[in-house]
């Protein structure tokens, strides 16, 4: 998987450099730049997964009303370490203007969903409502 990560980032600076005529001077400065910039990313990337994780573990104590046992801890645990993580941190670095793309589209998503489920359910209920009253006699 990651290796379609490496492979895509070599053909994007081949296109710059040969196809778009981009000088070397400027590719030096922008690979420069983009490493950081992937780094960054990918510690971002990174907290909110572990926050992910988190959301996970605690909706799974909360259904079952005790605390986890240790397999089921360690599956989460393992989901938290660095280690086990290594191609999708690896990714986020590599293709962040992608990934950064993906979040956002995601994010945008999750909002018009939220504001839905949050503000907007109330008409759908009303309008609903006369239907199922006539179902229930």
């Amino acid at each position: 998987y990651e290796g379609w990560g490496i492979f895509g980032l070599i053909l994007l600076v081949i296109t710059f450099y040969i196809i778009l005529d981009i000088n070397t001077k400027y590719l030096i400065i922008s690979s420069i730049l983009y490493i950081p910039l992937g780094i960054a990313w990918s510690i971002y990337r990174w907290k909110r997964h572990c926050s992910s994780v988190m959301e996970d573990y605690d909706i799974d104590v909360k259904l079952a009303g005790c605390e986890l046992d240790s397999y089921q801890k360690g599956r989460f645990i393992d989901r938290l370490k660095a280690s086990n993580n290594i191609t999708k941190i690896v990714n986020w670095v590599i293709v962040w203007p992608f990934s950064l793309l993906d979040n956002l589209i995601g994010d945008i998503i999750d909002f018009v969903t939220q504001m839905i489920k949050k503000h907007l359910i109330g008409i759908y209920n009303k309008i609903s409502a006369g239907n199922i009253e006539k179902i229930n006699g």
